[in-house]
């Protein structure tokens, strides 16, 4: 009932992407007309980032993450993101950003350095294959057994062509299902993962379209994944939307 810039904020932060971008939007502009100081701009910019990019809009999502990263360059997470935005839109070699990492890898956080770590096997699968070695220094330094949802997709993905790591990758699907989660977006990222080991069986196939309308509103690059598995599966092309981002 009373919209100020902070409850704004955590409206925006409690709905889906879809329907906390314009509280975000909101309490962005409030902030912004107020004079706030930089690091409450900051945190409200790298949030509206994060929606954008949970929709799959990196272009919008990009200008975002930097103005936070500008406004709070103490803030790791913040360039982290813009990094990672950086390379979804296409804007800078993917060499250069890794290039990026190595000070953020050394963090005394280990929060950062796990989504460095993150990034860094997502910049190696983009231009290939990522190294069995980090993934196996990933698998080994989750800092919250509670996310393993939200890493799973990526680190399925990835060890495919690894056969050494698969028992591994079967032992945390197995950990994360023993710990399910009450939310939506967490139970869908689970069944993709599950989905993504399965295939190319047909038994994938319901497991990835389970995942998909959640995945859709909340997502975009998990979404794509499922998708474009199922595509594989069905021999069909990827929808505009999807082609576009992929």
């Amino acid at each position: 009932m009373a919209q100020t810039p902070l409850t704004l904020y955590h409206l925006g932060l409690s709905l889906p992407p879809v329907n906390g971008l314009l509280a975000l939007q909101a309490a962005f502009q409030r902030l912004q007309a107020q004079g706030a100081p930089p690091e409450e701009q900051a945190r409200l910019a790298f949030a509206l980032a994060r929606s954008l990019r949970g929709l799959g809009r990196w272009e919008e999502a990009l200008p975002q993450a930097s103005l936070a990263a500008l406004l709070a360059p103490g803030v790791p997470h913040y360039r982290l993101e813009e990094l990672t935005l950086l390379a979804y839109a296409g804007k800078e070699p993917l060499a250069a950003l890794a290039q990026a990492l190595p000070p953020l890898l050394a963090h005394q956080s280990p929060g950062v350095r796990y989504y460095a770590l993150w990034l860094s096997l997502l910049l190696q699968g983009m231009q290939g294959e990522a190294s069995p070695e980090l993934l196996q220094t990933l698998w080994e330094h989750n800092p919250n057994p509670h996310l393993l949802a939200y890493d799973l997709p990526l680190l399925v993905r990835l060890c495919k062509g690894h056969p050494s790591l698969q028992p591994l990758v079967a032992r945390r699907l197995r950990a994360a299902k023993a710990q399910p989660s009450s939310q939506a977006l967490p139970q869908a990222l689970l069944l993709l993962a599950e989905g993504l080991y399965r295939f190319p069986a047909l038994e994938a196939r319901p497991l990835l379209e389970g995942s998909l309308p959640t995945l859709e509103a909340e997502g975009a690059e998990e979404a794509l994944m499922a998708q474009s598995h199922l595509c594989a599966l069905e021999g069909t092309p990827l929808p505009a939307p999807y082609r576009q981002m992929a």
